[in-house]
């Protein structure tokens, strides 16, 4: 009588890609230091995150994406690896982003006084010449150069911030 071979599962070469995936959400922990990077995009809980899972899937889509994650991973703390991709991906949410923002938008509203000052140091140049004041100058020159001064340095600090742009 002939016995019946029971057949045998194939054994598995390693994990699925939805373990991997798993494997890198659930290994997420967020990084400390001074401070910690969570607080550029406001300290929410990165593993939550649907940017987090598509990062995973995205890894394990490729056979050398994974290969070089797993080197990676081996090598450093990957969880600050993945902040710094996060950063690098969140554009304009980040307190970097908004403070750069700001500050473009001070230099514009800067800009646009500029001429202003411009103006009112011209009005004060030209009564210094003229010949109805010529009596006074004597007295007054000292301060009408300490107003001069005063005028023409909002105009370099505007150009001093351009150049920083």
């Amino acid at each position: 009588m002939a016995t019946a071979k029971k057949s045998m599962p194939a054994p598995r070469r390693g994990p699925n890609k939805e373990e991997i995936v798993r494997q890198i959400v659930n290994g997420y922990r967020a990084t400390e230091g001074c401070p910690p990077l969570s607080t550029q995009w406001g300290g929410y809980d990165l593993s939550k995150t649907a940017w987090l899972r598509k990062f995973a899937e995205e890894i394990v889509n490729e056979s050398k994406t994974l290969e070089g994650w797993n080197a990676v991973k081996e090598k450093c703390n990957s969880s600050f690896i993945i902040e710094l991709l996060y950063l690098l991906t969140l554009r304009g949410k980040v307190t970097v982003d908004e403070s750069q923002d700001a500050y473009h938008a001070l230099v514009a509203e800067i800009e646009k006084i500029v001429p202003r000052y411009d103006r009112l140091l011209k009005d004060v140049i030209s009564l210094t010449k003229n010949p109805r004041f010529s009596s006074t100058m004597p007295y007054v020159r000292g301060s009408i150069e300490k107003i001069s001064r005063h005028y023409r340095s909002p105009k370099s600090y505007s150009k001093d911030l351009r150049a920083q742009t």
